[in-house]
């Protein structure tokens, strides 16, 4: 395939090299936190709840 156009995971055209060349000259950007949200302990106390109220009718 010769001149064939090059395209990466993400559709854009280009000749290859490094992809951290697009935060030339700054830093990339911070890693995502996680969501205070995902650590709720609803499950948890629902599962432990439920282990004390079973047990209470033994």
């Amino acid at each position: 395939m010769i001149g064939a156009e090059v395209r990466d995971s993400c559709g854009s055209s280009g000749t290859g090299g490094d992809p951290t060349g697009v935060y030339a000259g700054g830093s990339p950007p911070a890693p995502r936190k996680a969501s205070i949200w995902r650590k709720s302990t609803t499950t948890h106390y629902l599962v432990n709840s439920n282990k004390v109220w079973e047990n209470s009718q033994k």
